[in-house]
């Protein structure tokens, strides 16, 4: 039996389909009622991951547990649901796990816990986490926890770092496609900024892979689309996919910039993220562009091609997808 927390989130509609068609028993925790639109064949365990006490029958029989909730918050700010779920939650989804014995426990974590990287160079999994928002320093103390309360005590622990899922359902997504759609001209920083977007459905794939992978202990694994590139190129795809003109592109001039050094430390230390007019306006390079090789060689993990997955988003939103190649 696995257990799925989040399941009723982004991600987890995306990967309660794939488990139910592979005819794996499936058990959602959730606090409410389960809303509609998802696949008959799984069970629900009510429970709080801020009540532990719930925990322990929805873990009965249960010998993988893929826990997808947290809060994710609309800004930047330090919401108190961080810690509340993100950090304590996960401590007592952990503690239960071990106790109740289960041999598996994958954990989706976010490339978020690097930090800002302005190397533009791929992050290993060995790369040092410079966490600077309150939600990645969450997702960041989540993972301790998970070492900590399960190394040793759980056999097959996995934790994954994904960065930029996107997909149809994603209100994110949607209003990024939207407005790359509809908007005339688009203005950009000085600095470079690259992106490295994964589709929801390879994030899926490395998931449910993840609960077959025979390695034993703790193993991290980034989790990337097929490729990053610099966002002013993916803006122009997105359109170019649709058949619509890109928005006419203008990047600032040097002059206009402003020093990295004021988008991190100072920051950093009052635990905030700089106004995105400032990001806007960085003359060093923003990225966060991931080195997928464990996943691939651990996990079998192969992404998308990333204009596949645009077509599948702009298909999933209704739009005709109209390659001007």
């Amino acid at each position: 039996m696995i257990l799925v927390t989040g399941g009723t989130g982004f991600i987890g509609r995306q990967l309660l389909p794939t488990l139910v068609r592979e005819g794996r028993p499936v058990r959602i925790l959730s606090r409410r009622d389960i809303p509609g639109g998802l696949p008959a064949g799984f069970e629900v365990a009510r429970g709080d991951l801020q009540d532990p006490r719930t925990l322990s029958p929805a873990l009965c029989g249960v010998d993988t547990v893929i826990h997808l909730a947290a809060h994710v918050p609309a800004d930047s700010g330090d919401h108190p649901a961080l810690h509340h779920v993100n950090v304590e939650g996960t401590r007592a989804l952990a503690t239960a796990a071990a106790t109740a014995g289960v041999g598996r426990f994958v954990h989706l974590s976010s490339a978020g816990v690097y930090g800002p990287d302005r190397t533009c160079r791929p992050l290993t999994e060995d790369a040092p986490c410079h966490p600077l928002t309150p939600y990645e320093r969450s997702k960041a103390a989540a993972e301790a926890i998970v070492t900590e309360v399960l190394g040793g005590r759980v056999p097959h622990v996995v934790l994954l770092r994904p960065a930029g899922v996107y997909g149809a359902e994603r209100p994110a997504t949607r209003a990024l496609f939207d407005t790359i759609l509809h908007r005339r001209l688009w203005l950009h920083g000085p600095g470079v900024h690259m992106v490295h977007p994964t589709h929801v459905t390879d994030l899926v794939h490395a998931i449910v892979r993840s609960t077959e992978v025979i390695e034993s202990g703790v193993v991290v694994c980034n989790i990337g689309g097929e490729r990053a590139l610099p966002f002013p190129e993916l803006v122009a795809l997105i359109a170019r996919r649709a058949g619509r003109r890109s928005p006419r592109q203008w990047r600032a001039p040097s002059w206009l910039g402003i020093p990295p050094r004021l988008l991190s430390s100072p920051w950093r230390v009052v635990g905030a993220r700089p106004p995105a007019l400032l990001e806007r306006l960085a003359t060093g390079a923003i990225c966060r562009i991931l080195d997928t090789s464990r996943a691939r060689a651990t996990l079998g993990f192969t992404p998308l091609p990333l204009e596949e997955g645009i077509d599948l988003t702009l298909a999933g939103l209704g739009i005709r997808v109209g390659t001007s190649q």
